[in-house]
């Protein structure tokens, strides 16, 4: 009951309590509840306290909702879902959207997988494997009109693993501090190289001095070169 205290507690945060009916409640509460239960055993996050945990993940996560072209997404990947952020809360609030969370961590994917028979959230694909890999896959690659990117790695590396899997004319939606806004719109060689631009900066503040941040809308504009993306330890070695 303490925890559905806590979530009621931030909704006006969210500026639309109305889509927040019983049943998406309820969910939330499940979803926080099994989030702490096996983060005892897999450290799924470093967040121990609860407000950490739903201010960082489900309130943070949940700011793409108030993007004014969601209603243009039907596909939407998250890319480093880990244990479901920012894929599941929003796949909870919009249940005519279809979802694909990637990660490459197996304990991460059975932690989704349970979340998502224990909401029954039809709309959930999980796929167990790197998000690079796939880019290089015909079935994969740009077939997304959006990818959401929170905490999984540096905007020129979640870049050059994004663009390749978004349909051109398709978004990414990357979660950023305003530390990292202003190196972010400036690498022009990073959009030059890769085809995109980006179109939009959505600004907000989390409760409770958690801090202020964005997201960065991505537009992508011409099909992807295939020598993108690289291998990871490429990518990682020398980013873009």
């Amino acid at each position: 009951m303490k925890k559905m205290i806590s979530i009621k507690k931030y909704l006006k945060f969210l500026d639309d309590e109305k889509i927040f009916d019983n049943i998406v409640l309820k969910n939330f509460e499940k979803f926080f509840l099994e989030l702490k239960l096996w983060n005892k055993k897999f450290n799924l996050t470093g967040l121990k306290n609860d407000e950490d945990i739903f201010i960082n993940l489900f309130l943070d996560s949940l700011q793409f909702k108030n993007l004014n072209a969601v209603s243009h997404y039907e596909t939407i990947l998250d890319i480093g879902s880990g244990a479901g952020f920012p894929g599941i809360p929003n796949a909870i609030l919009l249940k005519n959207k279809l979802f694909f969370l990637v990660d490459s961590n197996k304990k991460k994917c059975l932690f989704m997988e349970n979340i998502k028979n224990k909401l029954k959230l039809n709309n959930i694909t999980i796929l167990n494997n790197r998000a690079e890999e796939l880019g290089k896959h015909d079935t994969y690659r740009e077939k997304y009109d959006c990818a959401l990117i929170k905490a999984f790695a540096s905007f020129n590396i979640a870049m050059e693993i994004a663009i390749p899997l978004i349909k051109i004319n398709g978004f990414c939606v990357y979660y950023a501090s305003k530390k990292q806004e202003k190196d972010i719109i400036n690498n022009k060689k990073l959009q030059e190289t890769l085809g995109f631009i980006i179109e939009d900066i959505h600004n907000y503040k989390l409760p409770d001095n958690y801090g202020k941040r964005c997201l960065i809308i991505v537009k992508k504009l011409w099909k992807t070169d295939s020598n993108y993306p690289r291998k990871y330890k490429n990518i990682k070695l020398k980013p873009l």
